[in-house]
């Protein structure tokens, strides 16, 4: 049997945060422990189940290539629509010839999601260029997409 390990970490948390897991848990600290060790999977559970086939290879591509240079903050699945939008608004023809994606086809699929769904695919998008994997400088785009594809 593989033993789990263990990691101590003290990540910094916002007092409306800690007053919501005090609220919520039995601890603050229980909620944060517990939160921090389940959101993987829940990240990867609806990535497979919920957003697996949803999109098209280019509408990914065009999604991971918007979040170059972009940095996650707190409004984590409520900021993808202004993202898609404002693409398109910048640059109106480029991602349809590079991509072949259309503005109402993402944009409709973009607003269908949850915000929990947005957020999973922002990190997810986020994650092509910034994860903390070392082959991130040798990553296929192709190979990446076909998690969701």
């Amino acid at each position: 049997m593989k033993k789990i390990g263990i990691k101590k970490m003290a990540p910094r948390i916002s007092e409306k945060t800690f007053e919501f897991l005090a609220e919520n848990f039995q601890s603050a600290n229980y909620g944060a422990e517990l939160l921090l060790n389940n959101f993987p999977d829940l990240f990867l559970l609806t990535l497979r189940r919920e957003l697996a086939g949803q999109f098209t290879a280019g509408e990914l591509s065009f999604l991971i290539c918007i979040y170059n240079g972009t940095i996650l903050g707190p409004a984590l699945g409520q900021i993808l629509i202004a993202q898609v939008e404002d693409s398109f608004t910048i640059y109106p023809d480029m991602h349809e010839e590079k991509w072949g994606v259309t503005r109402d086809e993402i944009v409709d699929k973009i607003k269908s999601l949850t915000t929990f769904q947005a957020a999973c695919l922002e990190i997810w998008a986020n994650s092509f260029w910034y994860g903390g994997r070392s082959d991130k400088n040798e990553r296929d785009l192709r190979e990446y997409i076909k998690t969701l594809i």
